[in-house]
């Protein structure tokens, strides 16, 4: 009485899109990591020449700090080009896709806000322009003034 387990695996198709969320996630987790990496080993240095007495406390913290603020700078300017690059990627696979992007579509909304109020002008001088022109209205007769 042997019961045979069969075990599907489950493949999901790789889109240019998911390709490129998913090496983009890859490359800031490695640059958070090699950050964080760069920074504790500094610490570590710093912490043994303070232990030492080769460096005064306060200058330590003041290295560190100075490397905070250097590692801050250079995660965001990290970031800008990241997400530059992000940026001209999905467009074009936007592009291919034949999809409209969101320049195309503010363009539109702006056409479409410019007809709006020409059409409501001429609605306007129409209007205006209708009491004038429409004659009395006729009264009606009844057959028993008739």
């Amino acid at each position: 009485m042997s019961e045979e387990i069969i075990v599907e695996e489950e493949t999901t198709e790789e889109t240019s899109e998911n390709i490129i969320v998913n090496n983009t996630r890859r490359v800031l987790l490695a640059a958070v990591g090699l950050g964080a990496l760069a920074y504790e080993g500094a610490e570590k240095v710093v912490q043994r020449l303070v232990d030492k007495g080769e460096l005064a406390e306060e200058d330590g913290r003041s290295i560190l700090q100075t490397l905070s603020e250097k590692r801050a700078e250079k995660v965001q300017a990290s970031n800008q080009r990241v997400r530059k690059e992000v940026d001209r990627r999905m467009g074009g696979l936007l592009n291919r896709m034949n999809m409209p992007s969101k320049q195309d579509i503010d363009q539109l909304n702006e056409k479409i806000a410019q007809l709006t109020a020409q059409v409501e002008a001429l609605l306007a001088e129409e209007a205006e322009a209708a009491p004038e022109e429409q004659p009395e209205p006729e009264t009606e007769t009844t057959p028993e003034t008739a």
